[in-house]
C-alpha cells in the first residue's frame, strides 16, 4: 500500500539541542542552559549559576541561529516535506514576565518560517519543549504553579499572532507525559532543586510527587486553553501531541 501524497516526510529538532546563540539577539536564560555536557563516566548536571569553566551545550548546539540559511537549503535537497522545530521561549520573552515580545527574536523566526515555505517546507512547531525560561522557575516554582498558565498562554497567543500566516501545525508541549513517568520535574516543569544536581534528578517524597503531578495538572490546563485559543483565532490550525515512549525494565 502506497503512502498517500499528503503524507509529511521530515524530521525534528528542539531549540536547546539545536539552535545555540544562547544569549545573543536579546534572548534570556532557559532551564535548558543550566545543563551541563555529560559522558559515560559522568551525568548531565544542573547547575543553579552559569560556571565559567564548565560545558553547557545548548549555548552552541548546531548553532543554526547563526547557520539557518544553510541548514533549510539542505533540508530543501533532502526533498523534506515538513520540519518539525520549536520556537524557545526565551527568545521571544527573556524572562518570561515580559508582556510584549523581544522584536529580534520575532524577526528571526519569522524568517526561519518564511525560508521553509519558500522551499515547500512545513513548519510544525513545538512552542514548548524543555526551555522553559529560568526567571520563571527560579521566582515561581515552575509549573508547580497556577501562574504558569498565563504567562505560557499569552506566550503561545504571540506566536499564534505573529506566525499564523506561516504556521498551521502546532505542538503546545513537548512530551508532556514526562510528569507521569517519574522524571521532568527540571527539564519539563522547571521545579528548581537547592543545589546542584542530575539532570534527571527528582524529588521522589510525598511532596515532591505531588508538586510533580500539580506541575502537570497545570500543563494540561495551559493545553486545553491554548488549543482553544489557536482554533478560535485561526480555524485552519491543526494541534498534535507529542509522547515520550520510555522502555521499562521488571
Amino acid at each position: 500500500m502506497p503512502f498517500p501524497e499528503t503524507f509529511l516526510w521530515g524530521g525534528a529538532t528542539a531549540a536547546n539541542q539545536f539552535e545555540g546563540g544562547w544569549n545573543e539577539g536579546g534572548k534570556g536564560e532557559s532551564v535548558a542552559d543550566h545543563f551541563t555536557a555529560g559522558s559515560r563516566r559522568q551525568a548531565r548536571r544542573f547547575t543553579p549559576q552559569i560556571e565559567a569553566d564548565r560545558l553547557y551545550p545548548s549555548h552552541f548546539a548546531s548553532d543554526f541561529y547563526h547557520r539557518w540559511e544553510e541548514d533549510i537549503a539542505w533540508l530543501g535537497e533532502m526533498g523534506m516535506k515538513v520540519f518539525r522545530m520549536s520556537v524557545n521561549w526565551t527568545r521571544l520573552f527573556p524572562s518570561g514576565f515580559e508582556q510584549k515580545p523581544n522584536p529580534e527574536g520575532i524577526r528571526f523566526y519569522r524568517q526561519v518560517f518564511e525560508a521553509l515555505k519558500a522551499r515547500g517546507i512545513e513548519p510544525l512547531v513545538t512552542i514548548s519543549h524543555y526551555d522553559l525560561p529560568y526567571e520563571l522557575a527560579k521566582n515561581l516554582g515552575g509549573w508547580a504553579n497556577r501562574e504558569m498558565i498565563t504567562h505560557y498562554t499569552r506566550y503561545a497567543k504571540t506566536l499564534f499572532q505573529e506566525f499564523g500566516d506561516l504556521v498551521h501545525l502546532w505542538i503546545p508541549f513537548n512530551e508532556i507525559n514526562v510528569l507521569s513517568n517519574g522524571y521532568g520535574d527540571l527539564i519539563s516543569a522547571g521545579i528548581l532543586p537547592e543545589k546542584e544536581c542530575d539532570m534527571f534528578a527528582c524529588d521522589e517524597s510525598k511532596e515532591g510527587k505531588s508538586r510533580r503531578f500539580q506541575a502537570l495538572h497545570h500543563q494540561f490546563l495551559a493545553n486545553a486553553l491554548t488549543v482553544r485559543l489557536g482554533h478560535e483565532m485561526n480555524p485552519a490550525f491543526r494541534f498534535g501531541c507529542m509522547i515520550a515512549s520510555t522502555l521499562t525494565y521488571p
